[in-house]
């Protein structure tokens, strides 16, 4: 019997939360974007499935079929993603050609298609435009869940936005169209302007009501109408600071966060939403540094098979630094030598306060993300504190507030205890989090296991990295629909 750790991944566990803190970091945006997410990027998707959902039914009910058939639906759709991709792909027409669904899978496909060769419509392949674009749909009122008949549902602006589609493409053959087994050049480009993701601003009455559906609240039925307006209100607050925002350039994610941090660090008043927007921030610079230290632990504990914390420590420290972070914290190189107090106090006030900090640490060597991480710590710690005396930032009892509680509770103990106390926190946290999931029936995901004071690997490989922030995509969905100050002045 051949039986391992891990036994199930192939090594790629890009954005797997095995410390479990993003959830925290995404639950804080979630609340701000109403319901956009990190995974949809495109606006004209929110117009494109409400008029696929009626053209199917409305077919259906045309052909007075009584069965609902969840393959064919299914298939249905992916026709329509296909169709998207090669409308985008063939968009002559300068502006954002990303965040197509299958760009990556039939990249091949794309570059025939642009050769001037027909394409075919793969068979059997199931899109993924439903599981991606269905919620936030439903955020903005254009569809909602129906019955065993009829799972999907337009709303009556979802209906709006089928007929607007409809109306526009009266010259051309849907139903022909979708179930072609070819794809030619000259057929996609017929339908180019009505496909295109970047191609909504040829189609103003459709990008007209998908902007009154990501500014205008919508009122559901019974209890739900108070949900819905405090979610457009909390929406409408960001769009205010991200038109603000324009004013002074292109609008950029992490930009953005990093500004709104050190203003709230800097002790501006900036209203509710956008001192939210700061915690998030604050926040994700927290976890990122969980997530180097956990990196740096695990990645020794694979280089030894099997080692103590307390001989991992000892191996980080005394070792060179590179110069990259050396600069940033000097006192760095003879951490070592001080006291923890010492070292915490040895960290620079305003470090990384003004810009994110760089995605390079994730790629030092253990060491210098071990020390990268206590000085993030200790700064997101100091720049917080005033923050959190005053209620502004919730404890959440999480293990952000426990690593901030090791720098702030250093003291006259070695800076070695000290690293090592951080240490754990990201140990524990990921021990935690991946027993819950295992007994929860999911995958291992443990880098190592305890064994009494020893840790033993498991082999599996481990990175650090942010939590994504679906901010980038929120400002591309509303520059999509046209909404009017998203454009940097001149």
């Amino acid at each position: 019997m051949d039986v391992a750790w891990g036994d199930k991944f192939d090594g790629s566990t890009q954005g797997l939360d095995i410390l479990g803190v993003r959830g925290l970091d995404q639950s804080i945006e979630a609340r701000l974007v109403n319901g956009l997410t990190t995974v949809s990027l495109r606006g004209r998707y929110l117009t494109i499935l409400p008029w696929a959902l009626g053209e199917y039914f409305d077919a259906d009910r045309q052909a007075r079929v009584t069965e609902y058939d969840e393959d064919r639906f299914r298939t249905f759709l992916f026709h329509v993603e296909y169709l998207t991709l090669a409308a985008t792909t063939l968009d002559a027409n300068p502006g954002d050609a990303g965040g197509a669904l299958g760009s990556v899978n039939f990249a091949k496909e794309m570059v025939a298609l642009k050769a001037g060769d027909a394409i075919q419509v793969p068979s059997g392949r199931l899109g993924g435009m439903l599981g991606t674009y269905f919620g936030p749909g439903i955020a903005l009122g254009l569809m909602r869940a129906g019955d065993h008949d009829e799972p999907y549902v337009l709303t009556p602006r979802g209906q709006d936005v089928w007929q607007a589609r409809r109306a526009a493409l009266a010259h051309v053959d849907v139903r022909a169209l979708l179930s072609a087994e070819f794809l030619s050049p000259d057929t996609v480009l017929a339908v180019v302007d009505h496909f295109s993701l970047q191609g909504l601003a040829r189609a103003p009455a459709e990008a007209s009501l998908l902007r009154d559906a990501l500014t205008m609240p919508w009122t559901p039925e019974g209890r739900a109408a108070a949900g819905v307006d405090g979610s457009y209100a909390r929406f409408g607050e960001t769009l205010a600071w991200l038109r603000d925002a324009a004013l002074a350039g292109p609008l950029r994610a992490d930009r953005l966060l990093s500004g709104i941090w050190s203003r709230a660090a800097g002790g501006e008043d900036l209203g509710e939403v956008r001192l939210t927007w700061a915690e998030y921030e604050w926040r994700r610079r927290l976890h990122y540094a969980l997530e180097l230290m956990l990196a740096a632990v695990a990645d020794s504990v694979k280089e030894a098979g099997e080692t103590t914390l307390d001989d991992i420590v000892g191996s980080w420290l005394g070792t060179g630094l590179p110069e990259a972070l050396v600069e940033a914290w000097p006192g760095a190189q003879a951490a070592g030598d001080l006291t923890g107090v010492e070292a915490a106090a040895s960290v620079p006030q305003t470090l990384w306060l003004h810009e994110a900090p760089p995605d390079a640490l994730s790629s030092l060597t253990d060491h210098a993300r071990a020390l990268s991480a206590f000085a993030l710590v200790t700064v997101v710690a100091r720049q917080s504190a005033a923050l959190r005396a005053a209620g502004r930032f919730p404890d959440q009892k999480s293990a952000g507030e426990r690593a901030l509680a090791v720098v702030e509770g250093a003291a006259q103990e070695p800076f070695s205890e000290t690293l090592r106390d951080l240490a754990a926190v990201a140990v524990s946290a990921h021990l935690e989090t991946t027993f819950r999931k295992m007994g929860a029936g999911l995958d291992c995901s443990l880098r190592f296991f305890p064994d009494g004071r020893k840790l033993r690997t498991t082999g599996l490989a481990n990175g650090a990295g942010k939590s994504g922030p679906r901010l980038g995509n929120v400002i591309r969905v509303l520059q999509d629909a046209g909404v009017a100050g998203l454009v940097a002045a001149a």
